[in-house]
């Protein structure tokens, strides 16, 4: 019997620790359930100098999405970094939140995936088409805006 019990917690344990790896390494697509068309804008924030502004056009907002959607990410870790970079919410026709997803470096995103629990996720692909479009939006909502060539801290020497 004790036989038994130990080879069931054995396979139990085999199970959890392989689902868990395979969870770590599986690649994430975010923004996979968002239809372009479902979305009426994107408020964008700045979080380094408090920036607001928003995305109303739909070519724009179809573009920018789909272009996220082509990037692959892999999951880092629990999302406990402080502060994003840019920090997109995703609304629908009700002004409701579809979506929020938080851009911390041209090659890391932090993605609220259920309640307030969020992943850190890193992408090998760099997302400096998206980055630097939003620093265009934004040059042309604040003309005093200046590009921190020091930020957003990119682990690569960007």
């Amino acid at each position: 019997m004790k036989r038994k019990s130990i080879i069931i917690i054995s396979i139990i344990s085999a199970l959890l620790i392989s689902s868990s790896l395979l969870w770590r390494f599986f690649p994430v697509k975010v923004l996979q359930d968002i239809d372009s068309e479902m979305i009426t804008s994107i408020k964008v924030v700045n979080s380094s100098n408090g920036n607001q502004f928003e995305i109303t056009d739909q070519d724009d907002i179809s573009k920018f999405i789909s272009s996220i959607q082509k990037v692959t990410f892999k999951k880092k870790e629990v999302a406990s970094v402080p502060g994003p970079w840019y920090q997109l919410d995703f609304m629908n026709k009700n002004e409701e939140v579809v979506s929020s997803l938080e851009i911390q470096n041209y090659r890391s995103v932090r993605y609220k995936f259920f309640l307030d629990n969020a992943i850190f996720l890193y992408s090998d692909e760099e997302m400096n088409e998206i980055c630097d479009y939003l620093q265009q939006i934004e040059a042309i909502h604040f003309p005093d805006y200046n590009k921190d060539p020091d930020f957003p801290y990119d682990e690569a020497g960007k």
